[in-house]
């Protein structure tokens, strides 16, 4: 595999990755490059290193959430109020909303500065629509993750290691961790002139710290993993062996919204709150670049735009190269996600090729988040041109 060693230190100080060849049987690649940690010990980066993985335990709440569906537990289109009554203000949205974040949910407070648990399922409980607009926000899988606990009567711990853990056998997955285990550091981020220094073997993400303080976790963030068990998780999507999910409902949940008709939608909206007017046209590649042509700044209308979510929360490759989260030539059904913290992953399902690269982008940084995010991205398009030259 190509080294990223390129991307060291600027955008994080090491990683491990891997790309997964999933066809009639599994072919794994392996890359352990540079240091879990730099500050205040150098300590090099071996591949059972544990890492804080952020956003991506949302991967873990949306193939409960299908499970559930399989079940049937719930539906896609079923009411949040029917489902579980104590979410009073959210009696028109729905699992599809949540799990697309298709609609902007708020809480009368923020949850990372609650007290105690109850405080914390209170303000959760009390969750409002802001906007009908589509919105990537943490809320939508905390109450999918309290949904789940809701039928089962079980928690949210107790439910990914029943329906995750356990049938992929998976031996490094974990909601706490202690001073022994070997975790990857996110601490020592540079915000705002200041060192941060207290990260030290809890989630980095605010809300999913102050749970894992109160001892639970809240679907959103706060799961932690190895590059080994995580790949394990995302192989068991592509691989058609339904350990985890039937395979009518892997293709379900990667389904979306036809993108073009919200784009449509939104070229609309713009061009008559501006008093433009375009040339007629049903081509919408065509009505984007004579759109663009006309502003003086392109990100007046590109930073209105919301870039797609599938059912499992995941973004797409879209034909918009102007919206896109994969900046890169890939198959049309690829997804990709990222976590805060730095680790990312794609999946090719016409090419059969994964893509992980787990690394700690917050230890030491000074970079804001949309660089960070951009030298992940361009660490998965370094081995997905690779791996891809190789079939």
């Amino acid at each position: 595999m190509k080294s990223l060693n390129s991307f060291f230190p600027d955008y994080g100080t090491g990683c491990v990755a891997k790309v997964a060849y999933v066809n009639d049987d599994v072919k794994i690649d392996t890359l352990v490059e540079g240091y879990a940690q730099v500050k205040p010990n150098r300590i090099l980066m071996k591949e059972d290193f544990l890492f804080d993985i952020a956003s991506l335990t949302k991967t873990f709440t949306a193939i409960l959430v299908h499970k559930a569906i399989e079940r049937g537990f719930f539906s896609l289109s079923d009411s949040i109020t029917d489902i579980d009554p104590r979410f009073i203000h959210l009696q028109q949205v729905t699992i599809s909303d949540l799990l697309t974040h298709s609609t902007e949910i708020w809480t009368n407070g923020y949850l990372g500065d609650v007290k105690s648990k109850d405080e914390f399922y209170d303000l959760l409980f009390h969750s409002y629509v802001k906007g009908t607009q589509h919105k990537y926000i943490d809320v939508h899988y905390m109450i999918l993750a309290v949904l789940l606990e809701k039928i089962y009567d079980l928690t949210y711990r107790e439910i990914v290691v029943r329906d995750i853990i356990e049938p992929l056998h998976l031996k490094h997955t974990v909601f706490q961790v202690s001073k022994d285990d070997s975790l990857v550091s996110c601490n020592y981020q540079i915000v705002d002139g200041k060192e941060v220094t207290s990260i030290v073997n809890v989630p980095h993400d605010t809300k999913a710290r102050i749970a894992y303080q109160l001892g639970f976790t809240t679907g959103h963030a706060g799961i932690f993993t190895t590059a080994s068990d995580l790949l394990k998780i995302l192989i068991s999507l592509m691989d058609g062996k339904e350990t985890l999910l039937k395979r009518e409902t892997v293709i379900s949940m990667f389904q979306h919204d036809d993108y073009a008709s919200y784009l449509n939608d939104c070229i609309d909206a713009f061009i008559h709150s501006h008093g433009l007017t375009l040339e007629e046209t049903e081509d919408i590649h065509f009505k984007l670049q004579n759109l663009l042509q006309k502003l003086e700044d392109p990100n007046d209308f590109l930073s209105q735009v919301v870039k797609p979510y599938n059912y499992v929360g995941m973004r797409y490759q879209n034909p918009f190269q102007e919206i896109t989260t994969i900046p890169f030539q890939t198959s049309e059904h690829t997804v990709i996600f990222s976590g805060y913290t730095g680790p990312i992953y794609l999946m090719d399902f016409d090419q059969k090729i994964i893509v992980l690269v787990m690394t700690n982008v917050c230890h030491t940084s000074t970079k804001e988040r949309s660089e960070r995010l951009l030298s992940t991205i361009h660490m998965v398009q370094t081995l997905y041109e690779e791996a891809v030259s190789k079939k």
